[in-house]
């Protein structure tokens, strides 16, 4: 795992993974698609519960993140759902 996250400096692979499952910050510096492999599980488990019908504020709370990041991994698989269904087409 990169160290370009200022919390992971320094930290072991086990303790970094526990940062990142539990970030506090809004937004992952790490976070650009296959980059942060701890973030994919998290992730999963994010549509998963929001699936079941947890809310928004309830699963921010649960995960330690901000509520938008909790909205932009919702909404990038609903983004990636429409273009599968559409033929790759952006528009």
């Amino acid at each position: 795992m990169t160290n370009d996250c200022p919390l992971l400096a320094h930290k072991t692979e086990e303790k970094q993974i526990q940062i990142c499952l539990n970030c506090p910050m809004p937004h992952c510096v790490l976070d650009d698609g296959d980059t942060n492999p701890f973030l994919e599980q998290r992730n999963l488990e994010i549509h998963r519960l929001a699936s079941q019908g947890k809310t928004i504020s309830h699963l921010a709370r649960l995960f330690h993140i901000h509520h938008r990041t909790v909205e932009r991994i919702l909404s990038q698989a609903t983004n990636t759902e429409r273009r599968t269904q559409n033929g790759g087409n952006h528009g």
